[in-house]
């Protein structure tokens, strides 16, 4: 090794680190090949083998699984002996796959197990590079847009007919469809999967299990519990009901979630001994035009309908299989990971935007929803509901701070070219998406 000479005067406070640290690390985690197969990290070549396998046949008979990788010793001892017979610094990798075929009983009928040879590749040198044919080449880290939620100004539609400034949302994966909340002129707020055409946003709730009116009421808006009784006229007329009113003996409806109160309602609720009703505070249609005018242009009234609707404009077929569309949004963004992955980091970016949020959803009181798993890769309703209010708090005009719990965040809007909304894909990553 060269010998080096320092003409400084200033004395060295620190060590120079090492600047290719990062290639190699990402590559080690890439390889795991000092790790045994039980002590595997899901990442780098194991993650690949587990988002492809279990490979099933369409009836289900025969299932391949994965078992282990390995690696076969080098051809050339030396990274200079390759170089000196213009080849190419690599080992072989080799995977053990299981293949389990069953009677149509449901039997286990046989298992073969067997090692299969699938491709090449290069090693790393200690100067983080590889070869290739005798010559030296490198692999340059990537910087890419990261997962998680961006909030921007719409470019397209800049004002509603409220007088409000209009914005817009995407929820961006690590793989898998995008999901964007766009509003329109009227303050109505729309979602598109994927990129394909859009629905309002309630309905996409309902699809997601929050069907009724009852619950996107409360969810939205601040209730009250008030009394029913001829003295308490005046603070029920014309206020909106937040959940319907039922006859506990009959079960018939009074009210209806999202109607107004009436003298005809009033009195119906004081023959059947309704003590109280839980109404809307406030005036909702100006308070919160978002929702309700969102409501107003919803058509369907519960999950299923919503689901086989929102099927239909996703896919463009109008014959449905039975359960076929219950289980697509499912498959598509809520529960495959094969389909949709939002990976650690855009879930780590979601819970450091929207973490109060999360904590105002769950605390609300009749209603179950839980702040997702720093685990959790897919998408969550409550990751749906927390969006949505954040894009109602900036198009109110409340770019200010959002406390709940001792806990804030600043309602404002993101800069996508900031380096804290991109991410560095290393050697390692860039090579477990070719795998």
């Amino acid at each position: 090794m060269m010998k080096r000479i320092n003409f400084s005067k200033i004395p060295q406070a620190l060590e120079l680190p090492d600047l290719l640290e990062m290639q190699k690390r990402s590559f080690r985690d890439f390889l795991q090949e000092a790790a045994s197969p039980a002590e595997r990290k899901i990442q780098g070549l194991q993650a690949s083998f587990l988002d492809v396998f279990p490979i099933e046949s369409t009836d289900a008979s025969m299932v391949l699984d994965f078992v282990k990788y390995a690696f076969t010793p080098t051809r050339y001892k030396s990274v200079e002996e390759a170089q000196a017979h213009d080849a190419t610094y690599a080992t072989t990798l080799k995977a053990i796959l299981r293949l389990s075929s069953r009677q149509p009983s449901g039997k286990l009928k046989q298992i073969v197990e067997q090692e299969v040879v699938l491709c090449d590749i290069p090693l790393m040198t200690d100067a983080g590079s590889f070869i290739i044919n005798g010559a030296e080449r490198v692999v340059v880290s990537q910087l890419h847009r990261s997962p998680g939620i961006v909030f921007e100004a719409d470019e397209e539609k800049n004002i509603s007919s409220l007088g409000r400034k209009l914005y817009v949302a995407r929820i961006i994966p690590y793989r898998g469809a995008w999901v964007e909340f766009e509003f329109d002129v009227n303050n109505a707020l729309f979602v598109r999967v994927d990129r394909k055409k859009k629905f309002p946003a309630t309905s996409f709730l309902r699809a997601c299990g929050v069907d009724t009116d009852a619950q996107i009421l409360q969810i939205f808006f601040k209730t009250e519990d008030v009394p029913v009784s001829a003295d308490n006229t005046d603070n029920l007329l014309r206020r909106i009901c937040a959940e319907d009113v039922v006859d506990k003996s009959t079960g018939e409806i009074l009210l209806e979630a999202r109607s107004p109160v009436t003298h005809e309602a009033i009195r119906r609720m004081s023959e059947k001994n309704v003590k109280t009703v839980k109404l809307v505070v406030g005036a909702p249609d100006k308070e919160n035009p978002t929702i309700w005018e969102t409501l107003r242009k919803d058509p369907y009234k519960g999950a299923k309908e919503a689901q086989q609707e929102i099927y239909k404009k996703l896919r463009g077929q109008e014959f449905i299989v039975p359960g076929q569309a219950e289980q697509y949004l499912d498959n598509l963004i809520f529960k495959n990971l094969k389909k949709y992955d939002l990976s650690h980091v855009g879930r780590y970016k979601i819970a450091k935007k929207l973490g109060p949020l999360f904590g105002w959803l769950s605390s609300i009181k009749g209603l179950r929803f839980e702040v997702p798993s720093e685990r959790r890769r897919t998408l969550t309703a409550e990751d749906l509901i927390v969006t949505i209010k954040y894009l109602i708090l900036l198009n109110s005009g409340e770019e200010a701070l959002f406390e709940h719990d001792g806990k804030s965040i600043k309602v404002e809007l993101d800069d996508i070219d900031h380096l804290g909304n991109r991410r560095v894909r290393g050697v390692g990553e860039l090579l477990e998406n070719q795998i």
